[in-house]
């Protein structure tokens, strides 16, 4: 079938592309908020600061990627549900939990870093257990991603994320130069929030919470 401006199959391709670009910023954005600290506090700082931060992250990475399975899982729930806030939230309890449980467990072991890896590594020890906090602030802000994206409001990712790059790029100056690798970690806990709050507000601002529909539920059935 051709239509006006090209066939059938051309249109649909073109308008899943547009409906992508959200979600490719969202993760293109994440991936420059949790990689560009490094590069930027061993400018200000030492490479050492950076490979300290870095080993950190990957050792909480052991409790933030299965988490974010989990949250993977629960998404298309989310999309479905007719309330997809009071869903996110309630199916959310669960990996909510093992995040703060998980969190614990890496601040407590975190002095196992530099057995393992070598006494070189014992300045990750302190970046690992103020780190071991962080998931749980981002299963809440994931949580609210999933309830924007139910309600078909992930058109303000844009502003989202583009918010968050400024302001973990803003903290991370700020705080790198004063605290060093301390100061790094509070600029990823900073940018969390403000991430938390802009979609918090976009949320009780568009919505009640409910849709009489989704477009993107619908795409998924």
């Amino acid at each position: 079938t051709v239509h006006r401006g090209g066939t059938t199959s051309e249109t649909q391709i073109a308008q899943a592309i547009k409906a992508s670009l959200p979600f490719s910023f969202y993760y293109a954005a994440q991936k420059v908020q949790a990689e560009a600290n490094k590069p930027m506090l061993a400018r200000i700082t030492d490479a050492s600061s950076a490979g300290a931060l870095s080993a950190a992250q990957r050792f909480t990475d052991l409790l933030l990627l299965p988490v974010l399975a989990m949250l993977k899982t629960l998404a298309p729930r989310v999309y479905r549900a007719q309330n997809p806030i009071s869903t996110a939230f309630t199916l959310g309890i669960a990996p909510l939990a093992v995040a703060i449980l998980g969190g614990g467990i890496l601040a407590a072991t975190a002095d196992t870093l530099p057995r393992i890896l070598g006494s070189s590594f014992q300045p990750s020890v302190a970046a690992v257990i103020l780190l071991a906090g962080l998931p749980t602030v981002q299963v809440l802000r994931w949580l609210l991603s999933a309830a924007i994206t139910g309600l078909d409001l992930h058109r303000h990712f844009y502003f989202i994320q583009g918010a968050g790059a400024v302001t973990n790029v803003m903290l991370v100056l700020a705080l790198s130069a004063t605290f060093g690798l301390t100061g790094a970690v509070w600029a990823a806990y900073g940018t969390e929030t403000v991430l938390i709050v802009i979609q918090g507000w976009i949320l009780i601002r568009n919505t009640r919470g409910f849709k009489p529909s989704s477009r993107f539920a619908r795409s998924m059935n």
